[in-house]
């Protein structure tokens, strides 16, 4: 009686299958490596099959099986099998191709921008009007990895770098980071380089800052970075930004901005000028800018918006 269990178990071997076989292209007929084989009313038991396109799964109990073999960028195929004997069953499964098929993706450029929360840096204009700043080359100048050469404050030729990404020369044409407005590059057409310092301050919204190649999203000159200058669209109300600002060195400054609603379109202006000294030698400026910006809603969400900036500078 004591080998009574042991028995038991060598009959049940005896009734277990084996079942194993080939797995390969149906029109090239190579091999296919990795195809997942399972037993749909056994998932307990599965395998994979090799680089030969082989593949074994031992001890399958008698009765009605399903085989199921399934691998990316083929259709899936089901074979119907009974095992009720103990030797060993050989496949030759052939797998169709199944291209992975996505759905189509509609890309609308929209305004202001196309950057990636993950790398990207926002400025809100709080933040903006508490540095006490009175340029974009200034501000900018105050943040990590980011720096600027310019021959002072208020000068139109600003070269910067983030990251080290620009080489410092004179002149200031030779920058990789690319300067946005809404999303749209603003440059001077004969050296490519920009005149940061024209862009108001009273009517931005806030700043983005990507640092780290992103020529892939936004194209050339942005091998260092972007720097997208986001401005407000306006509003349904009437609101008016008087600023008045005196210095040293005979510094001073007056801007005022409008943002209202006529016609259904959305407006905000600028008009400033600012006027220095300065505290050394050849560092005053004047500078007299307008800005002014309309957008207007249309049907299905679409948008149309139109941007004028006039900046006439002396420094």
């Amino acid at each position: 009686m004591k080998y009574f269990p042991l028995l038991i178990l060598f009959a049940s071997f005896l009734n277990a299958v084996s079942i194993s076989g080939i797995i390969s292209d149906s029109k090239t007929k190579d091999p296919l490596e990795n195809v997942n084989i399972t037993i749909e009313d056994l998932p307990q038991m599965g395998t994979s099959s090799d680089e030969y396109g082989k593949f074994q799964i031992n001890n399958i109990s008698n009765g009605n099986h399903k085989l199921t073999f399934s691998r990316i960028g083929y259709k899936s195929y089901t074979k119907s099998f009974v095992s009720n004997e103990g030797n060993l069953k050989s496949l030759s499964i052939l797998l169709q191709k199944d291209p992975i098929k996505w759905n189509a993706i509609n890309v609308m450029g929209m305004i202001p921008s196309k950057h990636s929360p993950e790398i990207t840096e926002i400025i809100k204009m709080d933040n903006i009007a508490n540095t006490e700043q009175e340029t974009l080359s200034s501000l900018l100048n105050n943040l990590h990895g980011i720096e600027i050469q310019s021959a002072h404050d208020h000068g139109r030729n600003v070269n910067v770098s983030i990251r080290g990404s620009s080489d410092f020369k004179p002149g200031g044409y030779n920058n990789r980071v690319l300067l946005l407005l809404d999303g749209f590059p603003v440059s001077i057409p004969n050296s490519g380089s920009s005149d940061w310092n024209a862009i108001p301050f009273e009517t931005v919204k806030h700043i983005e800052v990507v640092r780290g190649p992103a020529s892939s999203i936004y194209g050339h000159n942005s091998m260092g970075g972007v720097i997208n200058i986001v401005t407000k669209t306006g509003s349904n109300t009437t609101n008016w930004f008087p600023e008045l600002r005196f210095g040293s060195y005979g510094s001073r400054a007056l801007s005022l901005a409008y943002s209202g609603n006529i016609n259904k379109t959305n407006l905000i202006s600028s008009l400033g000028y600012g006027s220095s000294e300065g505290h050394r030698f050849n560092s005053g400026y004047e500078q007299l800018r307008l800005s002014l910006k309309l957008n207007k809603s249309l049907k299905n969400n679409q948008q149309v918006q139109f941007s004028f900036i006039n900046s006439n500078s002396f420094n």
